[in-house]
């Protein structure tokens, strides 16, 4: 006696099928071994776009301090370069020249904001501008599947600006 598996009534044998589900399974796989690998590159891109924030604001900052403290800008772009060097973007020691270092004045706009003038007295704001040059090779293993989703170079910058306001206060007693 054969049994009907069809709606139209036609007899399927049980072989008919196998191996789909192996076959679905390497296509899904596949695709999601591809978006994990997507994921796991755009998670290290966005890291390395915090550790060049993080290297550009600690060297303005530390800038800005030595000026500040010294009104020597020659310190206080030794002070910024130092800082700089001792940060890592993407595995790699972030190197500033000494033209990335620039002085100016920053002053309050009506707004709030501050804005930044280059080579105005006088001094109290340093700007410092990093970049990974955009042919700098990705370190070994730093990103995975590197050449096939994504290229082996990488293009980051940033530009962060410090300025230190003093004000000056006056204490009255009557």
């Amino acid at each position: 006696m054969r049994t009907q598996h069809s709606l139209l009534g036609g007899a399927r044998r049980p072989s008919d099928r196998r191996g789909t589900i192996v076959a679905l399974a390497a296509i899904v796989m596949t695709v999601l071994v591809i978006l994990g690998a997507v994921a796991i590159n755009l998670t290290q891109l966005s890291t390395a776009r915090t550790e060049i924030r993080l290297a550009s604001d600690a060297a303005a900052k530390a800038g800005a301090v030595v000026l500040g403290q010294t009104q020597d800008t020659a310190q206080a772009r030794a002070a910024a370069l130092s800082i700089a060097s001792r940060h890592e973007v993407a595995s790699m020691s972030m190197q500033i020249s000494e033209i990335d270092v620039q002085f100016g004045n920053s002053n309050r706009n009506a707004s709030g904001e501050y804005n930044f003038s280059l080579n105005q007295t006088p001094l109290n704001s340093v700007r410092v501008n990093t970049r990974i040059a955009q042919d700098a090779a990705t370190s070994e293993g730093s990103f995975f599947m590197t050449g096939f989703l994504n290229p082996d170079t990488f293009s980051l910058d940033y530009t962060s600006i410090a300025a230190r306001v003093d004000h000056d206060l006056c204490l009255v007693v009557d």
